[in-house]
């Protein structure tokens, strides 16, 4: 009976992975791939891994892995959605990539080792010096450490307030380079090992972001000397502590009920 009890707890109180948007791995890197670059950033429903082979030598890596895992050839640039399934050219970009993806339903993350839904990407895991972008934000490697859970959070939560209980800090937006194109974006914080950068309202409290020294530069790596001066946000308390206790009080209650099922037996 406990364990059937504790069955129905787990049940409860461990919510489903939710799928969340479309995923996709994009790799760049060309003086003609900007009107493809453009149309890659300006994606809605969907959470680009983007690859630019000239920021860093681990994304050709990256790109020669894809090369044998998804056969997409050696040309630039190309949109790649799972298996056999990809876009090459800035032409076929043009014509296909929008209306191809929106047509989507939760497509998994295309990766050399793994397929998982977005709900489920380990992005601290990603392979060489990725951009992940999500239509109105970018989020930077800077060392590739942090939550994941948090980071899948800001990707695609309302901002700024997904970034509420989140530990940051505070640093000037740097324009972002894909290939041969620069965004600028309004906002921007580091988190761990990531610098997310955002377009909207800043954060709560914080009308103009301050000089923090930061050295991150647009492809996302960093210089490891560099130190930040911006405040940090606490981190929240979370949810943990609500479910610890819900499993708590259930149990003191099926023991308790046990008890008196073991009295009534001897009387």
């Amino acid at each position: 009976m406990l364990l059937i009890a504790l069955s129905t707890v787990t049940l409860l109180v461990v919510p489903a992975v939710s799928a969340g948007p479309n995923c996709a791995v994009y790799f760049t890197g060309c003086k003609d791939c900007v009107q493809a670059d453009k149309i890659i950033q300006d994606l809605t429903d969907t959470v680009v891994i983007v690859y630019d082979v000239n920021a860093a030598t681990q994304n050709e890596n990256v790109r020669t892995d894809f090369r044998f895992k998804y056969t997409i050839g050696y040309g630039m640039p190309v949109l790649v959605l799972g298996p056999g399934d990809f876009i090459a050219g800035n032409k076929g970009i043009e014509d296909l990539a929008a209306s191809k993806v929106a047509a989507l339903q939760d497509n998994p993350c295309p990766l050399v080792d793994e397929r998982p839904v977005f709900g489920s990407l380990r992005i601290t895991m990603l392979p060489g010096v990725p951009q992940v972008w999500a239509h109105d934000r970018v989020l930077l490697y800077d060392g590739g450490e942090g939550d994941d859970g948090q980071l899948r959070a800001v990707l695609t939560g309302s901002l700024p307030a997904a970034l509420l209980g989140v530990s940051t800090a505070r640093v000037d937006p740097r324009p972002v380079v894909m290939s041969n194109i620069t965004r600028d974006f309004a906002n921007a914080v580091k988190i761990d090992g990531w610098k997310l950068e955002w377009d909207g309202d800043a954060l709560p409290g914080s009308p103009a972001l301050q000089d923090s020294g930061d050295t991150t530069d647009a492809a996302g790596s960093a210089d490891p000397t560099a130190t930040d001066n911006a405040g940090t946000i606490p981190p929240g308390k979370g949810s943990a502590g609500l479910i610890a206790g819900i499993i708590v009080l259930v149990l003191v209650v099926v023991a308790g009920f046990m008890v008196l099922q073991m009295k009534k037996g001897k009387e």
